[in-house]
């Protein structure tokens, strides 16, 4: 539990700059970037109904997926629990995604827009959620395995 302690905070802090990097790119380049997991995709067998705009927009709720995840994580590996700490978990989530937008409107190329916040959040929440349901369904099945071993 020691290493979670340092490893999860870690993993945290490269996701938001990974998330904050993307923004900081010139939209030429991110474009590219969007190309090359587009046309990888359309390889793909009914790769044909898939958009860019589809792309960019899974990447954005994908990246704060796992946000959401790490930092629920986070309050786990350092004992903490209950729903409070989740909202606050989607709270930094959220903020992270109010910057990132922000970020986007000082880049070349770029702009930033509210509706992309709420696709964010919704990742977010959707981590935090499947997060915290693979946590209990893992704990009810560890705690339903050591009341076998008592008997």
């Amino acid at each position: 539990m020691k290493r979670l302690k340092i490893i999860l905070p870690i993993l945290t802090v490269l996701t938001v700059a990974f998330i904050w990097g993307n923004s900081l790119m010139p939209g030429d380049m991110s474009s590219l970037e969007s190309n090359f997991i587009f046309e990888l995709l359309r390889s793909l067998p009914g790769g044909s109904l898939i958009t860019e705009h589809f792309v960019r927009k899974a990447a954005h709720f994908t990246e704060y997926m796992l946000l959401g995840i790490l930092c629920c994580a986070d309050f786990k590996a350092y004992g903490k629990s209950g729903f409070g700490y989740v909202l606050i978990a989607l709270y930094i989530c959220l903020v992270t995604a109010a910057a990132d937008e922000s970020i986007q409107l000082f880049t070349a190329d770029r702009n930033g827009a509210l509706l992309d916040v709420w696709l964010d959040h919704a990742g977010s929440i959707t981590g935090s959620a499947a997060f915290q349901t693979v946590y209990a369904a893992v704990k009810s099945r560890h705690g339903n395995t050591s009341a076998k071993k008592s008997t």
